[in-house]
C-alpha cells in the first residue's frame, strides 16, 4: 500500500482523467448522417416485417383453398 502522499497523488490523477472524459462525453455528437440512416434502416426493417405477414397470410391462405 502506498503512502498518504502517493495516494493523493493517484486521486488527482484519476480526477483529472474523470473531467477530461466527461469534458469529452459532454462534446460527443452523432454524425449528422447516423440519423437519416437509422430512420431509413427503421423504415426498411418495417417493410421486412410487413412483407412477411403479407408471405404468411398468402401462404395460409393458398393451404387453406388446397384442402
Amino acid at each position: 500500500m502506498g503512502s498518504t502522499a502517493d495516494l493523493r497523488g493517484q486521486i488527482t490523477l484519476a480526477e483529472a482523467q474523470v473531467e477530461r472524459l466527461r469534458a469529452q462525453v459532454a462534446a460527443f455528437q452523432v454524425v449528422p448522417e447516423y440519423e437519416r440512416l437509422k430512420d431509413r434502416a427503421d423504415q426498411v426493417s418495417r417493410r421486412i416485417k410487413q412483407l412477411a405477414q403479407e408471405d404468411v397470410a398468402d401462404v395460409s391462405s393458398s393451404w387453406r383453398r388446397k384442402m
